[in-house]
């Protein structure tokens, strides 16, 4: 049972960030604020489910490993680069 909600998981958090792209670039007027703002969105998101499927991955498959961590590579880098600004405020 474990293995499938970590299926469906790891599924989820690389399908996140391209769904919630589609939904912002549908209700936002602004392109590139929608693209932006949909990719980090849907990376956040993602890398929530990227966590849930980690945790519950007891036989250690690779091929869940590698699309759990996928969305959580943009939200670190996000993360990084916020750093310095906010500090800087």
């Amino acid at each position: 049972m474990k293995q499938t909600i970590s299926k469906i998981c790891g599924i989820g958090a690389v399908i996140a960030p391209v769904i919630t792209t589609i939904i912002m670039l549908i209700t936002e007027p602004e392109f590139v604020e929608a693209l932006a703002g949909g990719i980090i969105l849907g990376c956040l998101i993602g890398s929530i489910f990227g966590i849930v499927a980690l945790l519950c991955n007891k036989q250690r498959s690779k091929l869940i490993i590698a699309t759990s961590v996928l969305p959580m590579i943009p939200t670190m880098a996000f993360a990084i680069l916020a750093i310095p600004f906010l500090l800087y405020k």
